[in-house]
């Protein structure tokens, strides 16, 4: 029987920075986590115990355990373990996924449990980790995040533009920390003020930089900090540090400090900006055509360029419609 949740994360509060990291990554790649900030309307008025025994020992595909010296000493912490130890010890299966903030002994966790350990990984990279085991048990489809290739699609010759929204953010740490390198999802069709060259075409509303240019400014205006657009945007921020980071292009310190930046943006920091990239004879053999499936639409024109110059693009802001 399929689970309600995918992974459930147990920790002690004072873990949650990191952990609310680790949920927003996994619920950006549509994984079904239990992380109760995105309950709080489930458990508002539950009997707790009974409730959260249910949760880690019958509802979770697997549970990740946070291990600190805080998890050690939380009686809440102790309850959460218990639940996941007993639906463990009855499968006799791999349920419980430990990873450890530092050395501390958790009661009733065995020594040759293999853990990972979170001292130098950053919240993204776990993420990836867990989406990986997940595929790997055929739980969720293969990998999340796209792997930039050419397929059988037309290549975008022919299009003048491409219109790509991003956030005032993405432009500042692209400018200060990536030689000024940026990594743009982008479409000929902005909307309504530009089509694609057929109406049989048309790509869907996600797909458009216009619809996603205001549904990021409205959640700014709203100061909507769990709003699904600025959560898309602080994720794919926080993959591409991991990604430049993989790559050797920023060392360990210059990362942090850039994870440091993202966690701490204030929203203003996430306005909307509209890219328009003319498509010049430089540009175009850096284009890539997004895989098929990972379009908002099969037939969807998407297209990425991994590493567009502040010179090679207009940036426009528009008015609240």
């Amino acid at each position: 029987m399929t689970k309600k949740y995918q992974i459930g994360l147990s920790f002690a509060g004072e873990d949650r920075p990191f952990v609310d990291a680790v949920a927003r990554a996994l619920l950006a790649r549509e994984v079904r986590v239990f992380y109760d900030t995105f309950e709080e309307s489930e458990l508002w008025g539950k009997n707790l115990y009974q409730h959260l025994v249910s949760v880690y020992r019958d509802h979770c595909e697997y549970v990740v355990i946070f291990i600190s010296e805080h998890y050690a000493a939380k009686p809440w912490c102790k309850l959460e373990l218990e639940s996941a130890q007993a639906r463990s010890f009855a499968e006799l299966a791999e349920y419980i996924l430990p990873v450890r903030f530092d050395d501390a002994a958790i009661p009733g966790l065995h020594d040759t449990t293999g853990y990972l350990d979170l001292r130098g990984r950053t919240p993204n990279a776990l993420a990836e980790i867990v989406v990986k085991k997940l595929a790997k048990e055929n739980l969720i489809p293969g990998p999340t995040r796209p792997e930039v290739s050419q397929d059988s699609l037309q290549h975008p010759i022919g299009f003048k533009l491409l219109y790509s929204a991003n956030s005032v953010l993405s432009y500042r740490i692209a400018k200060r920390y990536y030689n000024d390198k940026h990594y743009v999802w982008c479409s000929p069709d902005f909307g309504s003020l530009a089509g694609t060259r057929s109406a049989l075409q048309k790509n869907p509303p996600t797909s458009r930089p216009k619809y996603r240019y205001y549904r990021m400014l409205q959640e700014v205006m709203e100061s909507d900090r769990h709003a699904v657009a600025i959560t898309e945007t602080r994720s794919g921020l926080l993959r591409g540090v991991e990604v430049q980071r993989e790559a050797g292009r920023v060392s360990l310190a210059t990362a942090e400090e850039i994870l440091t930046v993202i966690r701490g943006a204030a929203m203003s920091d996430f306005r909307p900006l509209l890219y328009v990239i003319p498509v010049t004879s430089e540009i175009l053999p850096r284009i890539k055509v997004v895989p098929v499936q990972h379009r908002a639409h099969p037939l969807s024109e998407e297209f990425i360029i991994p590493n567009l110059t502040s010179d090679e693009f207009d940036i426009v802001t528009l008015d609240k419609e």
